[in-house]
Parts: structure tokens; C-alpha cells; sequence
């Protein structure tokens, strides 16, 4: 019997272990087309699509979900940083590099506090129980105030955000002596969850200053990719009844 459990414990285990290997991507976005020329849901060149985020927390208004808002903050353009309006920038990492992010400069009335929200839809066709989350932060760390980066996610539009602690990133308070952008890699999986095909769900990366005085670093996110955990039970039927096949085999070879 106990030798029966070992195995189908391993069976279960190979069967998450596999599950995890072969999640499937359901969304991208690694902003090198974005030159912070605004949202919109039928986005143009150098615009992201306002289906998909959503902002507040800048003085020009609150983005929603599926809004139009390509002038102001919203529309700064590009830089290589430093900047100093507050805004959304499509931020270069580097001249010529072709690396753009969605960045952001704090200021006393823009993203202090503020936030972004992602919303995708599970177009696997199958209910989820999981999914991997990998985004990086970059910043530019210019100045002597340190602002806040930190994640959270949701189910539903009425729901709270649960955060992970684990994830939370703030910039440097003291200034690099040669400032230049840095990438800082993130990556979680959420368990735990129930979301049916066609369903959306929702993260967010919210903001705020944390200590130091004057004007803020520059930062943004970058890369941002989910992927979809399929249910283990496929694997696990598949890996279990080798499993028992081989203690069967075994027990019989023993009593031959």
C-alpha cells in the first residue's frame, strides 16, 4: 500500500509539473510600438488599446476601460528620460535600442497616487484554476524621491484587489550617480481561481510616494505576459494510470 501511494503521488506531482510546462499564453504586450501618443479602442500607430488598460490618478482624468484619451497626460510622446512633465511616456531604454515601455513620471498631482489596470479575456476555451503572471518594471533612478510600484489582482469588475506583497517594488530613494534605466523581473502564479472561458479578469499595478522629497523618478512596465495553467487532471490520469500499471507490475512480478 505504501509503495501504491508513492507512486500515485508522483503521478500527481508529474501531472501539475506538466500542466505548468505546457500553459498556454493568452496575452502580450511588450510596448515597442507604443510612442505615448495616447489610448484609444481602435488604436492608431504609437496608441495602446484602451479595451485592455485603464488609468488613474493623473490630473487630466481617470482613463476607463474602452475610453478615448490621446491628448495631456495620456500623450506625452517619447523619451529617452529624463523627463519632467507629468504624463504617460513611451519611454526608449536606450537611444535607437527599439525597447519601449509604458513609462510614467510621477508629479505632485499626476500618479501620486496612481494606477494601472489590465483587463484580458481566457480565450482557451476551457475554465481556468490558473495563471502565470511575468511583467518588469524599468526605471530610471534620477531623483531623490522614491515612488512605489506594486501588484494586485482581481476577478471581477466589483471585486477587491489582492495584492502579493512579494511583489512589491519601490524605487531608490538616492539617486544613481550616473542615472540609466535598470530592469527589475516579476513573475508570479495565481491559484486558486475560477475563471470560466470568455470571462475577464483584471491586474493592477497602483503607486505612490513612499519617501524623499522633490521630484520623482521615471519608471514603467514592460513585457507584460499571462499565461493560462490548463487543468491538471489530464496529466494526472495520464501519469496515474502508469502509475498504477507499474505497481500492478510490480506486485505481480513480486508474487511470481
Amino acid at each position: 500500500m505504501i509503495r501504491f501511494l508513492k507512486w500515485i503521488l508522483i503521478a500527481l506531482f508529474l501531472g501539475n509539473f506538466f500542466s505548468l510546462l505546457s500553459a498556454q499564453t493568452i496575452f502580450w504586450e511588450d510596448f515597442d510600438s507604443f510612442r505615448g501618443a495616447g489610448f484609444q479602442a481602435d488604436p492608431v500607430a504609437g496608441q495602446l488599446d484602451s479595451d485592455f488598460w485603464s488609468i488613474s490618478g493623473f490630473s487630466d482624468g481617470d482613463l476607463d476601460f474602452g475610453g478615448t484619451y490621446t491628448t495631456g497626460d495620456y500623450s506625452r510622446g517619447t523619451s529617452f528620460g529624463p523627463a519632467r512633465t507629468g504624463g504617460i511616456y513611451g519611454f526608449e531604454l536606450g537611444e535607437n535600442s527599439g525597447d519601449y515601455i509604458l513609462g510614467i513620471q510621477p508629479g505632485s498631482t499626476d500618479f501620486a497616487p496612481g494606477a494601472i489596470q489590465l483587463k484580458f479575456t481566457n480565450t482557451t476555451g476551457d475554465t481556468l484554476r490558473g495563471i502565470i503572471v511575468r511583467y518588469e518594471i524599468a526605471v530610471l533612478n534620477d531623483q531623490e524621491r522614491s515612488s512605489s510600484f506594486n501588484f494586485a489582482h482581481k476577478d471581477d469588475i466589483g471585486d477587491t484587489f489582492t495584492s502579493i506583497p512579494a511583489l512589491d517594488y519601490s524605487t531608490p530613494e538616492t539617486s544613481d550617480s550616473t542615472p540609466a534605466w535598470k530592469t527589475i523581473r516579476r513573475s508570479t502564479t495565481i491559484t486558486g481561481i475560477t475563471l470560466a472561458a470568455g470571462d475577464d479578469y483584471f491586474l493592477q499595478w497602483s503607486s505612490d510616494g513612499v519617501s524623499g522629497t522633490g521630484s520623482m523618478d521615471q519608471f514603467g512596465l514592460n513585457n507584460v505576459v499571462i499565461s493560462a495553467i490548463p487543468e491538471p487532471s489530464t496529466y494526472a490520469l495520464f501519469f496515474g494510470s502508469i502509475a498504477l500499471g507499474v505497481a500492478i507490475w510490480r506486485k505481480r512480478r513480486r508474487a511470481d
